[in-house]
């Protein structure tokens, strides 16, 4: 049993060609098939079935929600299900589960600015899953694509003012702090995530103005 990666079919193989009534001459029907599934939040239904030769089974899956790669689904074929010589299957099987694959974009929220100062500022974000969370810096409000900020780089694609990744491990929000930055400046940063099935969340951006530097005061003594 296997499922594609857009979990949209299910391939069921059978060792030798397979029925639904005892004289081999009638082929499995959809309701000679139970699905269950448990775990995650997407939940799964069987809507066709496409018989591809005796031995080979696709059945057409329904996904409510968006699978999470934690719900795993159990196919259950009825006892009625025979082979060419009118023997049942064996019942029940054991190699009939299978998991769902990653289909849910991390989710970026809370982005905000902290501390400023005339060269560093911090910035607090969230991310809702594990993955990998990239930034770039840049001084325009055009913002860069997906694979530019994976690459560290600004709109043009070239090298921006700053980039750097973090690996994310769960649930995670954390203050992220970006120095080496010049006074009375304006910034932008992009931020973006992706996980390990290669699922990319949206792009939050946000920008702020440096400090002006500080002032050098030089006292003289009148005489």
């Amino acid at each position: 049993t296997a499922i594609s990666a857009d979990n949209t079919t299910l391939t069921i193989n059978f060792n030798e060609d397979v029925f639904s009534d005892f004289d081999g001459l009638t082929d499995v029907a959809l309701n000679n098939f139970g699905l269950s599934s448990s775990g995650g939040v997407a939940t799964v239904s069987a809507s066709s079935i496409n018989i591809i030769s005796g031995t080979q089974v696709d059945i057409t899956l329904g996904i409510t929600g968006v699978p999470d790669g934690t719900e795993t689904v159990t196919v259950e074929p009825s006892a009625t299900i025979y082979d060419g010589a009118g023997n049942p299957m064996d019942f029940p099987q054991s190699n009939n589960v299978v998991t769902l694959n990653d289909e849910k974009e991390p989710i970026l929220s809370g982005l905000s600015i902290g501390t400023i100062t005339n060269n560093d500022v911090d910035m607090y974000i969230e991310v809702d899953e594990t993955s990998t969370l990239y930034y770039v810096l840049t001084q325009s409000m055009d913002q860069p694509t997906f694979q530019q900020i994976l690459d560290g780089q600004d709109e043009f694609g070239s090298p921006a003012i700053s980039a750097d990744s973090y690996a994310i491990i769960g649930f995670t929000g954390n203050t992220y702090p970006i120095s080496g930055l010049d006074p009375s400046t304006t910034y932008y940063v992009y931020w973006a995530a992706e996980d390990a099935a290669g699922n990319r969340s949206s792009i939050l951006s946000d920008n702020f103005i440096t400090a002006d530097p500080p002032v050098d005061l030089t006292f003289s003594t009148v005489a």
